[in-house]
């Protein structure tokens, strides 16, 4: 896979990586998250501290992961149960005619 170089801004600090093809659209969406979270964390609470800042955006992130995670995974136990009753109302229609 073909490797893309780019040059990040994050809080005004330059950070040169390199990423594969298909990452690249991913990590600048993912630094304009973090450049705009810190933006309202500076407007909205007035903070100043980039410690600080830096801190309140990693938990809100994590937190919005994580129930993204949930949510998919209840997704995905929904999912399985309509299977296994799909799969049961089968099963019932087979055993109708079987009598």
């Amino acid at each position: 896979m073909e490797k893309h170089s780019l040059k990040l801004n994050i809080l005004g600090r330059n950070f040169p990586v390199l990423v594969d093809e298909d990452e690249a659209v991913a990590v600048q969406q993912s630094v304009k998250l973090i450049n705009d979270k810190v933006s309202r964390y500076r407007l909205e609470y007035g903070m100043r501290d980039e410690v600080d800042i830096v801190l309140m955006c990693c938990l809100e992130i994590t937190l919005d992961f994580i129930k993204s995670k949930k949510n998919g995974e209840e997704a995905g136990n929904t999912k399985l149960i309509i299977e296994k009753l799909s799969h049961l109302e089968k099963q019932l229609d087979i055993n109708q005619y079987v009598e």
